[in-house]
């Protein structure tokens, strides 16, 4: 290599590493034990999110390890999940991979990704789920509850 093409092989090399972490679109925040509330006009909770990790961003939150609770409906319900984010501006969750939600009265459901409307207090999915109560197993394409 001459000395001109091994100049112009690192300056190439410079502006690709340097561009990578120009373009790389990092957390404004990263935090541990992450914990978010909402309440009801009356001052009574109405759901909680707790995660074991939460990178910040402008809009969302991306979180790891995720245990909520919603307490507005006639049943209380607890969802977890490995991964998922919180979309600050729309109040929604999207959960992924080991989802669970499981009722006060005992229901359970499985599945691959779950939506969560908080203002609705509204969950869909269009994955494949399983419902299990008592003694009774149900498998469905999509759900809503």
């Amino acid at each position: 290599m001459t000395p001109k093409t091994t100049i112009f092989f690192i300056l190439f090399l410079g502006f690709i590493f340097l561009s990578h972490f120009a373009f790389a679109k990092e957390a404004d925040q990263e935090i541990l034990q992450f914990n978010l509330a909402g309440f009801q006009e009356n001052g009574k909770k109405s759901w909680e999110l707790n995660s074991q990790t939460a990178n910040i961003f402008q809009d969302t939150v991306k979180l790891s390890n995720i245990i909520a609770k919603s307490y507005a409906n006639k049943e209380e319900m607890t969802l977890v999940a490995d991964e998922g984010f919180y979309d600050k501006t729309k109040g929604a969750m999207h959960l992924e991979k080991n989802v669970k939600a499981v009722t006060a009265s005992g229901a359970t459901l499985n599945t691959n990704s779950l939506d969560w409307d908080q203002k609705k207090q509204l969950i869909t999915t269009k994955d494949d789920v399983s419902i299990q109560k008592d003694n009774i197993t149900a498998q469905a394409k999509g759900a809503e509850g």
